[in-house]
């Protein structure tokens, strides 16, 4: 479909773009579809086994165990859709997990979202309860704050590409792959410059507690960048798992 996009407007810029998402919007919008649904189906064969689990045995639920033991934490790291699937588990368990939500959101100590691919105002309608929670915890032990949002800089976004369109997987998404009869989302993974979240979230008191943090891809001028590469040619992973359980050296 990039090719044939290409034949028709030639070389690479914002035509070549409008072109591409013209041409994938029917086949995207369906992909997309289902990577909702499966997210959806996902979270609630889940639950339902954890369900049976509470009924049977309430101190240890399935894969929620840690919930009957002392001086546990749970650390959440998702990246990309992987809030989808966090978003519908979350939804599912407030809506009918009542007790254990209360039981389990507690006990989560820190939440970091690399590029996640949700619009902002379903973010903060599905998020607000845990990002409350853990604003009022305070601190993680090595300083800052428990809720990170990891996102490209601006001149690193600049550089994204998926094949001959010349933006990034996010935008591609955003803009062909979502149903336009609906308000294009604004994703927050994309880089502050587009989101406004520094601004956005400076009045409220639970989303401006959240850390936002530029991931920076130093490459050529010229050379074009793929999504993962802001993971692969960082060191991103390593300085969350130091952010929320620092290891110091010993002599």
């Amino acid at each position: 479909m990039f090719e044939e996009a290409k034949k028709q407007v030639g070389s690479r810029g914002d035509d070549l773009d409008r072109m591409i998402e013209e041409h994938v919007h029917g086949v995207g919008r369906a992909f997309w579809r289902d990577v909702e649904r499966a997210s959806c189906k996902s979270a609630n064969e889940f639950l339902t086994q954890m369900g049976v689990a509470l009924s049977d045995a309430p101190a240890e639920v399935s894969q929620f165990r840690v919930l009957g033991r002392e001086n546990y934490d749970i650390h959440i790291i998702a990246d990309g859709a992987g809030i989808l699937l966090m978003r519908d588990m979350l939804r599912a368990l407030t809506d009918s997990h009542r007790k254990t939500a209360d039981r389990l959101l507690p006990r989560i100590a820190s939440l970091d979202l690399i590029t996640p691919v949700i619009d902002r105002t379903e973010f903060e309608q599905e998020f607000i309860e845990l990002v409350r929670i853990l604003s009022q915890r305070g601190a993680i032990p090595g300083g800052g704050s428990r809720c990170a949002l990891h996102v490209p800089h601006r001149e690193t976004e600049q550089r994204l590409a998926v094949g001959l369109y010349s933006k990034s997987i996010l935008e591609l998404i955003e803009n062909a792959f979502c149903d336009r009869h609906e308000v294009t989302p604004v994703f927050i993974g994309k880089s502050t410059e587009k989101t406004g979240l520094r601004h956005h979230w400076t009045s409220n008191p639970a989303f401006s507690s959240i850390d936002i943090s530029d991931i920076n891809v130093v490459t050529g001028l010229a050379e074009p960048l793929e999504q993962h590469q802001l993971q692969s040619r960082t060191k991103l992973l390593e300085s969350i798992l130091q952010r929320i359980a620092p290891v110091t050296a010993t002599a």
